[in-house]
């Protein structure tokens, strides 16, 4: 990004963050793209991004998609989407760009289904017991050396895992979306070198990095949404990972109990996730409105 290359490419990798930069200074111009990939789409799709990367993707003559028929000389873009999981309102985002009309969908028969090779396990325990079950799990991991990633939702609970396995005498890296990108990186390379086995870490590391090495997922916070639970035991039981991977989630909220029984039923019957939505700011948003609208009629009524 500091030293862009100026001759002619066939093929650009890139974030959306440098690309957007490259693009926008006009260093790259994208008249004569051909196709654009867009990977972790439903990261890219959420309302986090959205507005952002549909002003980006305009930029891209997917208008003449539809005119290439009237001269070889005419030629549009491809858009390719590739994800995990997808965003329910994706057609309504998308058709701001392109004919959805036209849209391909290539689906695996594993969509959204927990995999089968992966062992779930669901162990319901009071929140105050939780430190202590956790010092337990990871003790037996490190008897096997078996590589672990501890998920949590928040910052301060990611830190706090982080201090109790270290302060217990178990070495752990804490990486979590509040700190700087290289630092986390390199929080993420001492996992990865095995200079450590066990990291600490919030949905930041659910997505978009190789941790092939890992065997043992730990959800120490049952995550939220459906999606993020994808993508957090998506994290092992990849190719090249070793054969006995497991997840351990740790339920402690009445809350979860719903969010927890269907998950057991996928797991149970390997049958796919129904009503996932990869949008979670949008969720959030929907949520909160509908208590405010809620509340608002409650306020009328009284």
């Amino acid at each position: 990004m500091l030293n862009p290359s100026f001759e002619d490419i066939d093929i650009l990798v890139a974030s959306f963050g440098a690309v957007s930069k490259l693009i926008t200074s006009g260093i790259y111009r994208m008249e004569e793209v051909r196709y654009v990939v867009l990977d972790e789409a439903d990261t890219l799709l959420d309302d986090s991004f959205n507005n952002k990367l549909l002003h980006l993707m305009k930029r891209f003559p997917f208008h003449k998609n539809h005119l290439q028929d009237l001269a070889d000389s005419i030629r549009g873009t491809q858009l390719i989407l590739a994800a995990a999981t997808m965003p329910t309102n994706m057609e309504e985002l998308l058709s701001k760009l392109v004919n959805v009309a036209t849209i391909e969908q290539v689906i695996s028969p594993n969509l959204h289904r927990l995999m089968g090779h992966v062992t779930q396990r669901f162990m319901r325990v009071r929140k105050s017991d939780r430190p202590q079950i956790l010092l337990d799990l990871v003790q037996n991991d490190k008897k096997r050396n078996v590589p672990t990633i501890i998920f949590s939702n928040k910052t301060p609970a990611c830190d706090f895992v982080s201090l109790h396995l270290n302060g217990h005498g178990y070495p752990c890296v804490n990486l979590n979306g509040d700190m700087i990108l290289k630092l986390r990186l390199g929080q993420f390379e001492k996992f990865q070198q095995a200079e450590v086995n066990i990291l600490s870490t919030t949905d930041v590391a659910s997505r978009g990095l190789n941790t092939v090495r890992a065997a043992h997922v730990i959800n120490f916070d049952f995550p939220l949404y459906t999606a993020d639970y994808i993508h957090r035991v998506g994290r092992i039981g990849r190719i090249g990972s070793r054969n006995d991977c497991l997840v351990t989630n740790l339920v402690s909220s009445q809350a979860e109990i719903g969010a927890v029984q269907r998950l057991e039923h996928a797991a149970r019957t390997t049958s796919p996730l129904r009503n996932v939505d990869a949008n979670v700011k949008g969720i959030i948003r929907r949520n909160i409105q509908k208590r405010m609208e809620a509340a608002g009629d409650g306020t009328e009524r009284g």
